[in-house]
């Protein structure tokens, strides 16, 4: 069941690798892939997406290419995740190194420019808006259908069905993307989310180390 506040409070999901960490309370700043210096990430990410997400041009303002914008997606247990779980690219971390930054839609959209794409934003049929308004343009029954994990849909695999015909693309909406111009506050962050307790404290001696008190809750059900 879609909830009933998807449109008025919808939840965006950023991961990286806790190494990251460090560099992004320091800044101040959550930055996109071209305003990174390379020694400073420790990146997670598919260097063959990587390079179509360069060639990818936003059609609409404030424009650029997608790595001009951070990344959210709307849905724990992305694919991305899935891939660095499975070890199936050169930069893949184990997951549980892996951690949530969370926030809203509503919440970023007050002091930042954004859009959003109703699928994977490399894909020349997604499309794109900057209207939170647009935001029913997402089919979301695809990432709230049984079974659930924690309110979201367990799979995000495609898979032909004549009685769920939606499945067949399912892979591609569940990909669907948040995205922040230039550079993301950190004040613009809610909650971190960690896979476990050695994790959690972790994090949080990184916080208390530069005077953050962003909650860090323990989500093992966002993994795999």
């Amino acid at each position: 069941m879609i909830p009933t506040d998807q449109l008025t409070r919808t939840k965006l999901f950023h991961i990286t690798h806790v190494g990251n960490l460090e560099s992004i309370l320091s800044d101040g700043n959550l930055y996109p892939k071209n305003a990174i210096k390379a020694e400073k990430i420790h990146t997670i990410a598919n260097e063959d997406v990587q390079r179509r997400r360069a060639a990818t041009l936003v059609p609409l303002p404030p424009a650029g290419n997608l790595h001009d914008y951070v990344p959210f997606y709307f849905a724990p247990r992305s694919p991305m995740l899935f891939c660095n779980y499975k070890g199936t690219h050169a930069d893949a971390s184990p997951q549980e190194e892996i951690i949530y930054l969370c926030t809203t839609a509503q919440n970023v959209a007050a002091n930042h420019q954004y859009l959003f794409y109703d699928r994977h934003a490399i894909l020349t049929h997604a499309q794109s808006f900057n209207q939170l308004s647009d935001l029913e343009e997402i089919e979301w029954s695809l990432f709230f259908e049984p079974p659930t994990l924690d309110g979201f849909s367990k799979y995000w695999q495609d898979r032909s069905d004549a009685a769920h015909p939606t499945w067949i693309y399912r892979m591609e909406v569940r990909q669907a993307e948040f995205l922040v111009h230039q550079q993301l506050d950190i004040e613009a962050i809610e909650t971190i989310a960690v896979s476990n307790r050695t994790m959690k404290e972790a994090v949080e001696a990184t916080l208390q180390a530069h005077g953050s008190e962003l909650k860090v809750l323990i989500k093992p059900e966002w993994y795999y």
